[in-house]
């Protein structure tokens, strides 16, 4: 039988190798791979899930996690970059440079908690995938990407999808003649009043139920290049009230 002092020894060792373990998952980075002295844009794909201890409980990103996020990273995809820290209350401007990120699906989604994110530092310069990127946010209240000078995006489908408690969103900083798949893009935006920016069908591909279940408090949206009006209607599930058509 084993000895209290041994069993004891054994809990110490357990619990220093937990630590350890614990200590590598949060100070460890994704690898900033500079060959040739170039420098190549670094994955933070699934970032909180990989590099955040305990991310869903997390009401702040960690001090030593904001530390690595703030030194100068040049992303080159961000996919799932923050998706299900539940209990995330603020998202801080970061010093990073995203204008080479092609891809932000889902880097904001599923924040239950969040009421805004300072977006203020986002470029979105070479982003084509826009999916899911405030999915199921659902204490979102505004969200602004009139900065984020995107002009390359192919697909913004299940964008703000069920951000039930959203009320405005500037897209004026996002080129929308490029998108080609848009299903679902402000579906179930219940309290949606006012969409910034104008919405430009030119390429669209896909475009069923946009904004099927948003407010009816939802007024004056600028759309482009919608084709029939009574068709436009059917497929993107705006009334004729609730927008505006313009050159």
């Amino acid at each position: 039988m084993m000895n209290n002092n041994w069993s004891d020894k054994v809990n110490i060792a357990l619990s220093m190798v937990s630590n350890v373990l614990d200590n590598i998952k949060n100070s460890a980075s994704p690898f900033k791979k500079e060959p040739d002295g170039d420098e190549e844009g670094v994955d933070l794909s699934y970032y909180a899930s990989l590099y955040i201890n305990n991310y869903k409980e997390a009401i702040r990103i960690p001090t030593r996690n904001l530390k690595y996020l703030n030194s100068g990273l040049v992303p080159s995809t961000m996919y799932s970059f923050l998706k299900g820290m539940e209990n995330l209350i603020i998202v801080p401007k970061l010093d990073m440079d995203t204008s080479n990120c092609m891809d932000f699906a889902a880097s904001f989604s599923c924040l239950n908690d969040i009421e805004q994110i300072n977006l203020q530092w986002l470029r979105g310069t070479h982003a084509t995938s826009l999916d899911e990127m405030f999915y199921r946010d659902y204490n979102l209240k505004t969200v602004d990407l009139s900065k984020f000078s995107a002009n390359r995006v192919l697909s913004a489908t299940h964008m703000f999808a069920f951000d039930k408690n959203l009320k405005v969103i500037d897209l004026s900083g996002i080129d929308t003649s490029t998108i080609k798949y848009w299903s679902f893009m402000f579906y179930k935006c219940e309290k949606l009043e006012r969409i910034e920016g104008v919405l430009d069908f030119s390429n669209r591909v896909a475009a069923n139920d946009i904004f099927t279940g948003t407010s009816l408090l939802l007024k004056d949206v600028k759309v482009r290049n919608i084709g029939d009006r009574e068709t436009f209607e059917n497929w993107s599930g705006l009334k004729s009230s609730q927008y505006t058509i313009v050159d």
